[in-house]
């Protein structure tokens, strides 16, 4: 079953990712869309920044659309030296990594 909660990937390069605006929730994976149901509302616009560039992204850049972030969305990413967060944040869903 297809539902408008598709996740969608967002446009950049490997080091430096600007999110669309629009986008209203970012999550690290689609099953975490299941334990954010209360959360998502119709008209969200979710985007998943691909595995295979989480050992590469140096910056993420997103727009005040931004609203919730999923646990997950930035988990394994090796790199990362700066995040740009939206000022309309709600919700940031926190894992705790034990290294």
């Amino acid at each position: 079953m297809k539902t408008n909660r598709e996740i969608e990937f967002y446009s950049g390069d490997e080091k430096n990712i600007n999110i669309e605006e629009g986008v209203t929730i970012i999550v690290g994976e689609e099953l975490q869309l299941c334990a954010m149901d209360d959360h998502i509302q119709p008209t969200d616009k979710i985007i998943c920044i691909p595995e295979k560039l989480r050992e590469t992204v140096e910056t993420v850049k997103m727009p005040d659309t931004v609203r919730v972030i999923g646990g997950k969305a930035f988990e394994h990413f090796k790199n990362l030296k700066e995040v740009k967060f939206s000022s309309n944040l709600e919700i940031i869903k926190v894992k705790i990594a034990k290294d």
